[in-house]
């Protein structure tokens, strides 16, 4: 009887909660309208798609797919540019993205052997696994015509010169889904090398999103003429998880076809923090076999 006249008498839960908020009876809304009538509802297509994201981004698989969390990250930066219509999503985020520049800039200090080198090093084109997930896949690598310089006082060393690095390493439920695949061509310390590689990635912490993805790895280097065959194995462990700290590991293991007792081992580390969208420090220490160590402390900026 308390309810405002005039009232059907039998109406769903939902008709009812409707009436009680609408006459100020709930002290807050309970009601959340259905993602259907949301996006029917919408004139704004862009919020249309973004709600539709976001209730996708709610299911079981979410984080697995790369390319929803790119274009999420796309649309919550575009809509929450315009105030002409206020934000009702299912997951509101606290930070406005913002895609970053594809081209990369990094400028440093390179320790050779513990000679310490000025370093720069640019990639004009495209991303890789250190760069952050909210950006980019932390599922693949694509770089074209990177570039590492050397410099000291004596001489300025190009120390590498990648043509192309393609990899991808996806995490399925499917077994055959989450085969990995590893392209290389290009220049590094003092060799021309060519990889290519096939393995397999999975989680070994899913919850955090750490993934280990395994590779056969077959790797051609020429150096002064000389060519030689390796085979051997590829293990890298990364933290797949989007946020502002990353790192990652990377174990290789090459022994020659020609001769059997020439061997490359290589270890290496990486940490990456953002201080912003456009600015980034990276570290990271490499070690081999012939003791031939570097470490080096960088300053990224995302062009």
């Amino acid at each position: 009887d308390s309810l405002p006249s005039p009232t059907q008498k039998i109406m769903s839960p939902q008709d009812l909660a409707l009436v009680l908020q609408n006459e100020n009876r709930l002290g807050y809304p309970y009601m959340l309208p259905s993602l259907k009538e949301r996006v029917l509802n919408s004139n704004n297509k862009e919020i249309a798609r973004l709600e539709f994201l976001e209730w996708k981004n709610m299911q079981k698989d979410a984080e697995r797919d790369a390319s929803r969390q790119r274009e999420l990250a796309e649309l919550r930066y575009s809509v929450s540019k315009s105030e002409k219509e206020k934000r009702d999503l299912l997951k509101p985020e606290n930070q406005k993205l913002k895609i970053h520049g594809y081209s990369r800039l990094d400028i440093g200090t390179q320790f050779i052997e513990s000679e310490a080198n000025a370093y720069i090093r640019f990639r004009p084109l495209l991303h890789d696994i250190s760069d952050n997930s909210s950006y980019y896949s932390a599922q693949g690598t694509l770089e074209l015509l990177s570039f590492g310089l050397a410099i000291n006082s004596k001489s300025a060393n190009l120390r590498e010169l990648n043509l192309i690095h393609i990899r991808s390493a996806p995490i399925h439920d499917s077994f055959f889904k989450s085969w990995s695949w590893d392209v290389f061509a290009g220049y590094k310390s003092n060799e021309t090398v060519f990889n290519a590689g096939i393995g397999k990635s999975f989680y070994i912490n899913e919850q955090r999103k750490i993934a280990l993805e395994f590779l056969m790895l077959n790797s051609t280097r020429l150096k002064n003429d000389n060519v030689d065959n390796f085979i051997g194995l590829d293990t890298r462990l990364n933290k797949r998880l989007a946020g502002n700290f990353r790192y990652g590991a990377n174990f290789e293991y090459l022994r020659s076809l020609i001769d059997f007792e020439n061997e490359r081992l290589q270890f290496k580390t990486w940490l990456s923090y953002d201080i912003n969208r456009k600015f980034n420090l990276y570290a990271e220490n490499i070690f081999d076999l012939k003791k031939q160590e570097q470490l080096g402390l960088y300053l990224r900026l995302y062009l």
